[in-house]
């Protein structure tokens, strides 16, 4: 039964969740939808773009990372970590840091690409190197946008946490360790 249960957890986070189906869709539409060769231009411009984007969005979800990592207290943390929230934070934020680096180094490599090909006289490319790309783009958006979720939740537990005085914050975490698994209001 438990290995059913780490099963079904598994395809419900990682395979059938809003990402991943995400990613599927970006990968039929651009498969379906883009001809065969794709003018060098385009490319170009998709991959300029993605790399911006994807830079920027790096460096600030880096730095939310950071602070996540940084803020609240060790009781705080402690309970996180006894309700299990700890582990959901930082595993959707290492599956969404990982997604953006992989984006953000393959546009790199792709603009890079491109530019040299414009630059000795192609003029298009095949469909499949912007085919390849959308779907890791689209997975590190919204895995992104999902784990930007988890911080607002971790900042609602630790606002609901707070609110428990400090000198019941002992039993609660008993509490927490033996079985209640949340917060008060």
């Amino acid at each position: 039964m438990r290995v059913r249960t780490r099963l079904c957890d598994f395809l419900r986070v990682y395979v059938v969740s809003p990402d991943a189906c995400a990613a599927v869709a970006a990968l039929l539409v651009t498969a379906l939808l883009l001809p065969a060769q794709v003018k060098i231009g385009f490319s170009a411009a998709v991959f300029s773009a993605s790399l911006s984007a994807f830079a920027i969005l790096f460096a600030v979800f880096f730095a939310a990372l950071a602070t996540i990592a940084s803020a609240g207290d060790d009781e705080f943390t402690k309970f996180l970590d006894l309700s299990g929230h700890l582990a959901d934070i930082l595993s959707a934020f290492k599956v969404a840091l990982c997604a953006l680096f992989l984006s953000l180094v393959y546009a790199l490599i792709m603009f890079t690409m491109v530019e040299l090909l414009a630059s000795s006289g192609v003029t298009t490319i095949s469909k499949w190197w912007v085919t390849a790309f959308s779907p890791l783009a689209s997975y590190s958006l919204f895995a992104s946008y999902l784990a930007s979720r988890d911080t607002i939740e971790h900042a609602r537990l630790r606002a609901a946490y707070l609110r428990i005085p400090p000198e019941n914050r002992a039993d609660y975490l008993r509490s927490v360790r033996d079985g209640h698994k949340g917060l008060p209001g």
